[in-house]
């Protein structure tokens, strides 16, 4: 691993705090700017590198709130497909866990930024060429994401109609390949897929407060369940795929 990479997965086994507003901080000026492309008529090429790189850097420096988080969870489908996306899920849920200590706090904005990223996730398997040996993977996927629905639900929030949309589409494409044979009628045969990482701790602790007055922090001894994070940043420097909506910069 070269050492930039290095020096990102060690900054991710650190457990992660709570973060403010960023929209004040020129990495996230930086990252707007760069995203903007996406919406632009010529289409150029987003710098993908750059915006896992400056998600990385708002977390060092602000801490997790659930816009950059999002970024970062597609950056992760992006570069490492199912595997990514599954831990995408972990690190939204472990941060939905913190609920009222979450940027932002509008109740609405956070829903909106959930139904984008679900529907940035649909396109992103839409472009993977999954094998039939990933049936265990997309079933374990859709697990994770009905456990957010309902978490949201337990939080009286209504889950986005997206993430319903996403396992709709989990669904649908687990059972194509349940159903893939070869042209002889015999199931077709892939190459095992790789067991994901062992799971390290992913841990949300409160913002330290500040002298104008502390914000909004989780519970004393709060933690949120275990999931790889370690493993995130093992393919960090790779080109990210990322989409975005015109809510990320209101």
């Amino acid at each position: 691993m070269n050492p930039e990479g290095s020096a990102m997965t060690a900054l991710l086994e650190r457990p992660l705090r709570v973060g403010g507003d960023p929209s004040g901080l020129r990495e996230f000026a930086l990252l707007r700017n760069e995203l903007a492309k996406l919406t632009h008529p010529a289409c150029p090429d987003v710098d993908w590198a750059q915006v896992e790189q400056l998600s990385l850097a708002l977390f060092e420096k602000n801490g997790a709130d659930l816009q950059t988080t999002a970024c970062f969870a597609l950056a992760c489908s992006h570069l490492r497909g199912l595997e990514g996306m599954a831990q995408g899920v972990e690190m939204i849920d472990a941060l939905c866990r913190a609920d009222g200590s979450v940027w932002p706090p509008k109740v609405s904005a956070r829903l909106d930024i959930l139904g984008w990223l679900f529907g940035q996730w649909q396109r992103v398997l839409r472009s993977l060429e999954i094998p039939r040996s990933a049936l265990a993977a997309l079933a374990n996927m859709d697990k994770k994401l009905e456990g957010l629905a309902r978490l949201l639900v337990s939080q009286r929030h209504e889950p986005p109609v997206m993430l319903q949309a996403l396992r709709q589409q989990l669904g649908g494409l687990m059972q194509r390949l349940a159903r893939r044979t070869e042209p002889d009628g015999r199931s077709s045969v892939t190459s095992p897929t790789p067991a994901l990482p062992p799971s390290v701790p992913v841990v949300i602790v409160p913002i330290e407060p500040s002298p104008e007055g502390p914000p909004e922090c989780l519970p004393a001894g709060a933690q949120v369940r275990k999931r790889t994070l370690y493993w995130w940043l093992l393919g960090v420097g790779a080109v990210i795929a990322l989409t975005c909506g015109g809510w990320w910069w209101i």
